[in-house]
């Protein structure tokens, strides 16, 4: 089973000019008798082909079930199953405690207060202080203090990678997404999930650098690849790592206030 991102092009009831990019894993089952779609609670996408069909069809009935593709999803990111394993932002800080931030791994310091939260960010020292409220308060004051900081420094990165490559790009809005990095609408403008900022660097690189190649090519052809790897040369192997790697972090921090 491999797992690619496939894009779903704007449909009526979408907003204007707007494609989303999903995995999608493949899965090629000798006892399957048609090919299926499903979306599961969790995870990417799954499409099964039979014994001998050819990765050209299964495209083709992808592609004529994006309209149903994107209502499932929509369904899914209004019903969302968390998982009972999921790691805890305080419990993943503890284990990984550093930030990325203009493309350098920025120490970080969490500490309890008495006043309310506030976070600082020390640029020649590549190191970030938390001051949160402690007990039942913690996860959610860590939580407003991530997504604080990614909220300041997300589209600065993307400014200065955007500088770089010579692509324009008109806004940066940082969010919640449940099963996306980021994406990015024909308006020139990106969305970025605020979990970024937990990515090492490299990783966080590569998904900007991901949203800007469609600034070029609104698809993922091999013109995008080709693109992309001009920015990125290890974007093959950034990728792998990005799903097998990191992808637990799309659960962090799932229902706190």
């Amino acid at each position: 089973m491999d797992t690619e991102v496939f894009e779903i092009p704007p449909g009526p009831d979408a907003t204007a000019g707007l494609s989303l990019f999903v995995p999608v894993a493949w899965v090629n089952s000798p006892r399957a008798h048609r090919l299926t779609l499903s979306v599961p609670r969790r995870g990417a996408v799954r499409i099964t082909l039979p014994r001998g069909m050819k990765r050209e069809t299964a495209l083709a009935f992808l592609h004529d079930k994006a309209a149903w593709l994107r209502r499932a999803l929509a369904r899914r990111e209004r019903h969302p199953q968390p998982s009972p394993a999921a790691v805890t932002l305080g419990a993943h800080l503890e284990k990984f405690p550093w930030v990325s931030i203009a493309g350098k791994l920025c120490a970080l310091e969490c500490a309890e207060t008495m006043s309310r939260p506030f976070h600082v960010f020390h640029e020649r020292e590549a190191l970030v202080l938390f001051r949160h409220r402690g007990g039942v308060h913690r996860e959610g004051d860590l939580r407003r203090l991530v997504r604080e900081l990614a909220a300041e420094t997300l589209p600065v990165r993307v400014a200065e990678l955007a500088r770089r490559a010579g692509i324009t790009v008109r806004g940066v809005s940082v969010r919640d997404q449940r099963g996306r990095w980021g994406s990015c609408s024909a308006r020139a403008t990106l969305s970025l999930n605020w979990r970024l900022v937990l990515l090492p660097p490299v990783m966080q690189d590569h998904v900007i650098l991901h949203e800007l190649a469609h600034r070029r090519e609104m698809n993922h052809s091999a013109r995008f690849w080709n693109q992309l790897a001009k920015w990125d040369p290890d974007c093959a192997s950034n990728n792998r790592m990005l799903s097998k790697q990191w992808h637990g972090l799309m659960d962090i921090a799932r229902g706190t206030a």
